[in-house]
């Protein structure tokens, strides 16, 4: 008997891990209603059923019934006294009132395999979700493991900052290290498409937003609200004390609570004691108390299995609003997912990738409600400083002056205000020998030792996998240089061996591929965080950024390598961290004209972008860019009477 054929039998959907899964958005939406995520119709959640004996492509889908609303009643019979419409019954179960009979269970495949009975008046036959098809797209081209559709105010308002803005766009706030793949100093981008009548309807678009932007874990729909998964590889082997999601043990986790636990405790000693007019003792009191009623709760769950205890720590939590919330609107949520970890690991690894995604989701909200208080403010939430928002209004360029083939003063014939810079590296910030003589080197030789000191770690393993599907494809393509790289069984050596050779071979013809320059990446980190490494910049670039940013006008950076490498660059110079003048990093995943898209310009021509390669030049000129080509030493020759205005240093501009 097949897999899928098992899942679909009544026996399987009355197994514990279909029915805790159930029991588990149950709870979730009742503390998604309170949070005011999911109130009236809308939101929805969704996860898979985690069972190891179900390969993931097969596992079953769960999903919250479409939420409950008024079905009115149409003509005269929809009528009471004085001719005021009534209702006709619920359409749909409201959120807070769910229970796990309610659940959809879906096949892989997205085909209705459970569906809940019928209630009495005035209830309406149950429904699917409506956001369906949309959840359906993040585990068909995400390979999700649980996806999440809030309603959530903030998320609303956010894309009405901007109504005309393709993508919202955030930098140097902490709570950006909760999104997947992001640190503290990286741009968060979140793409936003328009909203429509029906959900259903954006199906098409979510899937154009997530192949856009690959590695987004969100899509905003504009007055609508957001769309959060969870990624596919997030997994928990905990039952011989492995390592966990993140290479974290149980016992890590269990080590991060407790400091979370005292780092509250003392808090409440501190601070709300003394506010609030609480004697001391009774604060040490209710702190034991609360850690007391954790672990009964830790003892009964690990007995009985039951994850709807886990939500009992929330309630807790929840009501002990003296205590915790005033201070730690987020933390608090954020420690009930770290308990779900610590009480029973067998479990929460069965819910894990539903936790992380519930991690994301209360990072975003917390973003989009900062970001929103910061314009409140009048402060630029999208800019490394988060300075007064200015007006570049009077940052004309209007004044028509020509400039020599040479050098000279850089003034566009454009009217429109510059509100925007983006710039190339390599021969424009920085000189090419720097990339040929120091980056490339040092990448070359490093390669061997940074494949097997972290062979083992999950971004290496992912490095990997992407050179494995790089060489497969030069193999096939007869790619000079091009190895053949032996399976695991062949032992780590062998391995680490073809995939340096290969490396060695992409570096020396200077490609310009995905797996060659996110390995490149991770090398030069170790080698800008160990002193090894350090940026190069020309002497009028960190003057110019600081002028640029001073003057409210955004700098961006485009070039074919890595984000991460542009970040390393401009992180580790002599001049110091040159990322606060920086408002985001674009790799050559995108065009010119979905750079325009994201600015959030009136028009293409309040961009200038700056490069010393005639041919980029040309194509951000098609796209309507205003564009200056940067003479630079050891620069390569131009072509004669290409046309373009030419500048020898920042300061010209």
């Amino acid at each position: 008997m097949s897999s899928t054929t098992t899942t679909t039998t009544q026996a399987y959907l009355e197994t514990k891990p279909v029915q805790e899964s159930k029991a588990l958005i149950t709870e979730l939406c009742r503390q998604f209603y309170h949070l005011g995520w999911v109130g009236g119709t809308g939101g929805s959640i969704t996860l898979k059923v985690h069972d190891d004996s179900i390969p993931k492509s097969q596992q079953l889908i769960i999903m919250s019934p479409s939420g409950g609303k008024i079905k009115w009643l149409d003509g005269d019979k929809g009528k009471g006294k004085g001719g005021v419409r009534r209702g006709g019954g619920m359409e749909g179960v409201q959120k807070e009132r769910m229970m796990a009979e309610d659940m959809y269970v879906l096949s892989s495949d997205g085909h209705v395999v459970f569906s809940p009975t019928q209630k009495p008046y005035p209830h309406k036959p149950p429904k699917c979700s409506d956001c369906g098809p949309l959840f359906m797209k993040a585990y068909q081209m995400r390979d999700a493991g649980a996806v999440i559709h809030s309603h959530g105010m903030e998320s609303c308002l956010v894309t009405m900052m901007n109504p005309t803005s393709k993508e919202f766009r955030i930098t140097h706030m902490e709570m950006i290290k909760g999104i997947q793949g992001h640190g503290y100093y990286d741009e968060l981008v979140v793409p936003i498409i328009e909203n429509s009548a029906h959900e259903r309807d954006l199906t098409d678009a979510l899937a154009e937003a997530m192949e856009a932007y690959p590695k987004a874990t969100a899509v905003l729909v504009r007055n609508h609200g957001i769309y959060v998964w969870g990624d596919s590889w997030i997994s928990a082997k905990t039952q011989k004390n492995e390592h966990s999601v993140y290479g974290a043990t149980a016992a890590n986790l269990a080590a991060i609570f407790l400091v979370e636990v005292r780092t509250l405790t003392v808090h409440l000693l501190t601070v709300h004691c003394p506010l609030r007019n609480i004697d001391p003792c009774s604060g040490v009191k209710m702190a034991i108390v609360w850690l007391l009623i954790v672990m009964e709760l830790s003892k009964i769950t690990h007995e009985t299995g039951c994850i709807s205890i886990y939500f009992e720590v929330a309630v807790i939590v929840a009501n002990l609003d003296a205590v915790f919330i005033m201070s730690y609107p987020k933390t608090a949520r954020v420690i009930v997912v770290v308990i779900f970890a610590v009480i029973n690991c067998e479990v929460a690894a069965m819910h894990f990738s539903l936790a992380c995604v519930i991690f994301q989701a209360e990072c975003y909200h917390y973003l989009f409600d900062a970001a929103i208080k910061l314009n409140q403010m009048g402060l630029d939430w999208s800019t490394p400083a988060h300075g007064p928002i200015k007006s570049v209004a009077g940052v004309s360029r209007s004044e028509n002056r020509a400039v020599s083939a040479k050098a000279g003063k850089f003034d566009s014939n454009s009217t429109e205000p510059l509100r925007c810079i983006v710039l190339d590296i390599e021969g424009t910030t920085t000189p090419i020998s720097f990339v040929t003589n120091v980056l490339f080197p040092y990448a070359r030789a490093n390669v061997g030792r940074h494949l097997s000191s972290t062979y083992e770690t999950p971004e290496t393993q992912d490095d990997i996998k992407l050179l494995r599907l790089q060489v497969q494809e030069d193999l096939e393509a007869g790619v000079a240089g091009a190895i053949p790289i032996p399976s695991e069984d062949k032992g780590k050596e062998e391995v680490v061996a073809a995939l340096v050779a290969n490396v060695e071979g992409m570096i020396k013809a200077d490609r310009k591929i995905t797996a060659l320059k996110q390995l490149q990446g991770h090398i030069w980190r170790t080698g800008f965080q160990n002193n090894e490494l350090e940026g190069v910049v020309f002497d009028d670039v960190p003057e110019a950024l600081e002028r640029w940013h001073a003057s409210g006008i955004k700098v961006y950076i485009y070039s074919s390598g890595s984000r991460l490498a542009q970040r390393l660059l401009f992180g580790y110079t002599k001049f110091g961290d040159l990322r606060k003048y920086l408002s985001g990093f674009f790799d050559t995943n995108v065009g010119y004209i979905e750079i325009c898209q994201s600015l959030g310009v009136d028009s293409p021509s309040q961009i200038l972008f700056i490069t010393d390669v005639c041919q980029e030049a040309t194509a951000a000129f098609a796209a309507g860019l205003e564009t200056v080509i940067s003479v630079r030493p050891g620069n390569g020759p131009l072509p004669e009477n290409h046309g373009f205005k030419m500048v020898n240093s920042f300061a010209e501009i």
